[in-house]
């Protein structure tokens, strides 16, 4: 069953006491809103800022905030446990501007490098000036898949959806791809526990599984047009009102490195390995296993550089050359 927010929530956000939250996200680019399963998570620099969700009695949204961020820092922040109405929707709104401080704060002596790298390009592919001219909208960040027999997160998940506007007016949406983004920042975690061969296998093991892959794509699709609705992904100025009902072709899988050192062998390595070779083409039969490299230097996702693994070699062949 696809996940997505409830038609009250819904409507809270777009006209009722949830609106300011949504209006404070809109204005602010250095925020990102994500939907999960009736509840919404605010984002700031890759952490967790806020979640809302529905509270057990009706018409109330309870809130909540990770405490560590606040942890070896001297401000007092009132926090606004429940929303109760339009009037304590704007007192929680009034604390986002602490809590960005406090953040800051912790992220100073904790860093999270790929997280925030992870939120620019969730961004700079939804919501940016230039997200329209990119080929894929990411759609969440933080992704969990459960089934009963294994727990998969992705670090984002998106909507190929090429920005030529013979495919953004096809009504039968024919060139739309499903896409799961796996980012890779810096050379350290590329080998072992949670490198490259270990996410090949995890993705493998949950695309296999009978139906995960139709329950992943609606999910994408509820929290997609649902964002639309709210205004949290950017279109062109005149808009678009093509709507998209299914994702009819095989995914994509895409690793996206950032700030791999040319002088470090540690990637050429890993993707010449035996065991790699062998997870690669296990994957490849349910998705398109691709490498993003960037349009000069950015975070935008053009169809153009996201690469097959023969071309992703020679890259980086001639890099290190």
């Amino acid at each position: 069953m696809s996940r997505g927010l409830n038609s009250l929530f819904l409507a809270d956000l777009k006209d009722g006491i949830l609106t300011p939250v949504l209006e404070r996200v809109l204005k602010d680019h250095t925020l990102d809103f994500q939907i999960r399963d009736d509840e919404v998570h605010i984002y700031y620099r890759g952490g967790q800022l806020s979640s809302i969700k529905p509270a057990t009695a009706k018409e109330k949204y309870s809130v909540s905030f990770d405490k560590n961020y606040l942890k070896g820092s001297d401000l007092d922040v009132d926090l606004v446990p429940e929303i109760t109405d339009a009037e304590t929707a704007e007192l929680c709104v009034s604390t986002f501007q602490s809590l960005k401080l406090a953040m800051d704060f912790h992220f100073a002596r904790q860093q999270k490098n790929e997280r925030e790298f992870q939120q620019l390009v969730s961004r700079e592919n939804s919501y940016s000036s230039l997200s329209n001219k990119t080929d894929y909208f990411i759609v969440d960040i933080e992704f969990e898949n459960k089934t009963e027999d294994v727990t998969t997160k992705f670090d984002c998940i998106a909507i190929k959806w090429p920005s030529v506007s013979a495919a953004r007016r096809d009504p039968n949406n024919n060139k739309l791809k499903l896409a799961i983004v796996e980012i890779k920042y810096g050379d350290n975690a590329l080998a072992g526990k949670s490198g490259l061969v270990d996410h090949l296998d995890k993705t493998y093991n949950c695309l296999r599984n009978n139906g995960v892959l139709e329950n992943i794509t609606s999910t994408t699709l509820k929290q997609f047009n649902q964002k639309r609705e709210l205004g949290l992904v950017h279109f062109s100025k005149n808009g678009n009102q093509n709507e998209i009902t299914h994702l009819p072709a095989k995914p994509e899988f895409i690793f996206l490195f950032s700030n791999h050192d040319p002088s470090s062998s540690t990637l050429s390595n890993e993707i010449d390995s035996a065991a790699f070779k062998v997870s690669f083409e296990k994957l490849q039969e349910y998705a398109d296993v691709r490498f993003a490299v960037s349009s000069f230097m950015g975070y935008g996702l053009f169809e153009e550089c996201v690469l097959t693994l023969d071309d992703f070699k020679k890259v980086l062949k001639a890099q290190a050359s």
